[in-house]
């Protein structure tokens, strides 16, 4: 009956035959779409096929339109049997259509810019989907595998680029409250455009993406490794620098100059760089970065007073409290200590409070630093023996230890293989203790009334990094716990008086 309809209405409007039968694929891919049923979007998509092909209709805005409506439905129903197998890149296809629609510089229909304007939120969404779905296959793949995934996965964001500007105010929120902005699709194009398969259309890309958006630091620094890669270290300045202006001088960009120079080993030219940074956007990030130049430079007093600088700029700046305690330690003491040599009487008992005042100072600074759950483990460790030196230096015994036993928790990480030999040991003076360890089988074992001096021998007979060891005294006396491999001390702990303690 429906297409019964189209032919009367065409008949009663005095449009020619010929003219009707030029879009009859586009309506009847319309019309088999609105059941929505899989054999319907199959049929759907045979006339859409047939119209952009046609080159009496493969131009026409509204195929353009319907193509896109049809290919988003096939994503919608992908995990259907009949459709799962003319389902590949439908999403992708939809992008391209739809976004071929708006254009086209063929006139278009009110009622055809609304229904586009609705259904770009549709196949932008359906379009990041399936842009995830290839970006998980890159999980594991080949180098040259993984090029290809990359160079399809710049054209998605491509699209999602240019259809997210075409999204109403609702969506645009929506993805807003997910930290998903317009830089979130910039930044994906540069990534995969640095690791795609071809090397000038890599240059292409990130070029393009530079003069038509708002650089981003992921962007710039992108472009610049490219450059540097082919040995332009002109161009990569000459790029960085040029998205420092049009960024008005943002701070992240900067960065991204930072590691150029020191990419060139030219940090004397760098060093005149921050300083007009630091001019134009004197934050606690330029004024650490000035610090570490100096420090590296060896202009340590320099350095101190920069760090100084950032953290005030920026108490909660880990870096700052990091570099400023370890500049306290290092060159701060060793003034006082050489002042203290020299001195005698009221003067150097000041020079010892002033000390007292410094490894405090430092030392809290650094339990700050150590708080930064984006620190390796090495720089954790690192840390650590900084704040166990301030420890000794103000003989607190009970920091001292602390911060022994979290290196040597840090250190540990021990992987056992077959035929290693691990033990369980107590050495001290603790009688009557209650002790409990993980046995060659993986089980815990529990045995009362160990006296110190004792220790658990085993072979490794199965693989494994599980093992634990606790103690808890019940007679008085202290202990020291510790766990060896091949006769090395991995981890030790020590427990006095009464107490309980394991690891």
């Amino acid at each position: 009956m429906r297409k019964l309809y189209y032919v009367i209405l065409a008949i009663g409007l005095g449009i020619s035959s010929d003219a009707f039968s030029q879009t009859r694929s586009i309506n009847s891919a319309e019309f088999a779409l609105e059941s929505g049923t899989p054999d319907d979007i199959i049929i759907a998509k045979e006339e859409i096929d047939k119209a952009a092909v046609n080159p009496k209709t493969a131009n026409m805005p509204r195929m353009f339109l319907i193509r896109a409506k049809v290919y988003r439905s096939i994503f919608d129903k992908r995990g259907n049997p009949l459709i799962a197998p003319i389902s590949h890149q439908a999403g992708f296809i939809a992008s391209q259509s739809i976004l071929n629609f708006f254009e086209n510089p063929l006139k278009k229909k009110a009622d055809e810019l609304e229904e586009a304007k609705f259904e770009v939120g549709n196949v932008f969404a359906a379009t990041f989907n399936e842009s995830q779905n290839i970006s998980d296959l890159t999980n594991g793949a080949s180098e040259g595998k993984k090029a290809l995934y990359y160079d399809t996965l710049v054209s998605y964001y491509q699209n999602l680029l240019s259809m997210y500007g075409k999204l109403d105010t609702s969506m645009i929120n929506n993805l807003k409250g997910q930290k998903v902005e317009r830089d979130f699709f910039v930044d994906r194009i540069a990534f995969f455009a640095l690791n795609n398969s071809d090397k000038v259309k890599r240059i292409q890309i990130l070029d393009g993406l530079m003069k038509t958006e708002m650089p981003s630091a992921i962007l710039v620094e992108s472009y610049s490794k490219e450059l540097l890669l082919n040995k332009d270290t002109a161009g990569a300045k000459r790029v960085i620098k040029e998205a420092l202006v049009k960024s008005n001088n943002n701070n992240d960009i900067f960065n991204v100059l930072v590691n150029y120079y020191i990419a060139i080993d030219r940090e004397a030219d760098l060093m005149i760089e921050i300083d007009e940074q630091i001019k134009n956007a004197p934050t606690a990030r330029n004024y650490w970065i000035r610090g570490y130049l100096n420090e590296k430079a060896r202009r340590m007093d320099e350095a101190t007073i920069d760090y100084r600088k950032s953290r005030e700029l920026d108490e909660f700046y880990h870096d700052a409290n990091w570099n400023l305690g370890v500049a306290l330690i290092k060159h701060e003491s060793k003034k006082l200590m050489d002042a203290k040599a020299k001195a005698s009487g009221e003067a150097k008992a000041k020079i010892d409070k002033e000390l007292m005042a410094l490894w405090k100072e430092a030392r809290g600074y650094l339990e700050y630093a150590s708080e930064n759950p984006k620190y390796s483990k090495d720089e954790l460790i690192e840390i650590s023996k900084g704040i166990k030196t301030c420890c000794m230096e103000l003989s607190d015994k009970a920091c001292e230890t602390e911060q022994r036993d979290k290196i040597r928790t840090l250190t540990a990480g021990v992987t056992l293989a077959i035929g290693d030999k691990f033990s369980y040991r107590l050495i001290g003076d603790a009688k009557k203790m209650d002790v409990s360890y993980q046995n060659k089988q993986g089980t815990v074992s529990t045995i009362s009334d160990v006296n110190c001096d004792w220790t658990k021998d085993f072979d490794v007979i199965d693989k494994t990094d599980m093992l634990s060891l606790s103690v808890r005294i019940n007679g008085g006396g202290s202990a020291t716990m510790q766990i060896l491999v091949n006769g090395e001390v991995v981890s030790e702990k020590e427990i006095s008086s009464s107490g309980y303690l394991q690891f």
